[in-house]
């Protein structure tokens, strides 16, 4: 249960059940595959830092599991995209652009039930604002088609955290430590260089 601070209400917030999980779990390993197969062709890769995209083109198939279990969403909805326009080329690939279209829709669906039922858990497990969380909620199913196309919809989390994404790379075999997992569940703790901030890092095993 979560306990209300000042500024929401005073309600607590059911916990997350073991369905929802699995949810995220398995859209982080459909998003991972997704985002590796661009790296080795060359083409958009969400946002994904330049420095880290030679450890997600050689990473196992048993790292891209291991780090889909990173406790939210390691990819974020820009729902800003339609109104800022394009700002990424249109995609040539056929076959990427259906299995973009395909997980940014299935996203996007999520997003939208969680927004609707659940906007406690948008928000923690998909990083969604309470502004964006009520732009879902006021959005017809149709019109989710047609954002799911938009190139620039998917991207990734925490673009600029190299430090982040590197371990999500590096442990991903081994088992994320707490550090980690403390970072998908409160990302306010993350410094410049993707890591934890002081002095929250040596309290963390």
């Amino acid at each position: 249960m979560h306990k209300p601070t000042r500024n929401e209400p005073n309600l607590l917030h059911p916990g997350p059940q073991p369905g929802d999980l699995r949810d995220i779990r398995e859209l982080n390993l459909l998003f991972l595959v997704l985002l590796q197969g661009r790296v080795r062709k060359g083409v958009d890769c969400f946002g994904l830092p330049t420095p880290v995209r030679r450890r997600i083109r050689g990473a196992t198939d048993a790292a891209l599991q291991g780090m889909s279990t990173f406790p939210r969403t390691v990819f974020a909805l820009n729902l800003d995209c339609i109104k800022s326009g394009p700002d990424i080329p249109e995609e040539r690939d056929d076959q990427l652009r259906k299995a973009r279209h395909a997980l940014a829709l299935t996203a996007l669906l999520m997003a939208w039930n969680m927004a609707r039922q659940q906007g406690f858990h948008a928000r923690v497990f998909l990083g969604l604002s309470e502004d964006e969380s009520r732009h879902l909620q006021k959005l017809p199913m149709l019109k989710l088609h047609e954002l799911a196309e938009h190139p620039a919809l998917l991207r990734c989390a925490f673009p600029d955290a190299v430090g982040m994404w590197t371990r999500l790379v590096q442990y991903g075999e081994r088992g994320l430590p707490r550090s980690l997992r403390l970072l998908g569940m409160q990302p306010k703790l993350l410094g410049e260089s993707g890591e934890l901030r002081a002095p929250y890092a040596s309290r963390i095993a």
